[in-house]
């Protein structure tokens, strides 16, 4: 949630009118705003104590794909359906901690 939250904002932010133009000219621009929504939502991730790698790659999907709503369901289905399973699993996981 955290990661489709930071790559939403970013990509929302990228898409303002002011903003896109330059954001098109501008390899370099486009790969900084790339970058920042990662360590956006790495410090998000840190501050809720919620860190968990591949969220960061959601948030960075999002902003190099382009935002979606179809992006963010198959993202929001993919956690629903771990969920489940690790639910549905856990008499026997084994916790390696």
């Amino acid at each position: 949630m955290i990661g489709v939250a930071a790559g939403s904002l970013v990509a929302a932010v990228i898409g303002l009118p002011p903003i896109a133009p330059m954001v098109e000219d501008s390899r370099l621009l486009f790969d900084s705003l790339a970058a920042l929504t990662v360590g956006l939502s790495i410090a998000l991730m840190v501050v809720t104590h919620a860190e968990h790698p591949p969220a960061a790659g959601a948030a960075l999907g999002l902003v190099v794909h382009g935002w979606a709503l179809s992006s963010v369901g198959v993202i929001l289905i993919g956690a629903v359906a771990l969920s489940i399973i690790r639910m549905v699993l856990r008499p026997r996981l084994v916790n390696l901690l």
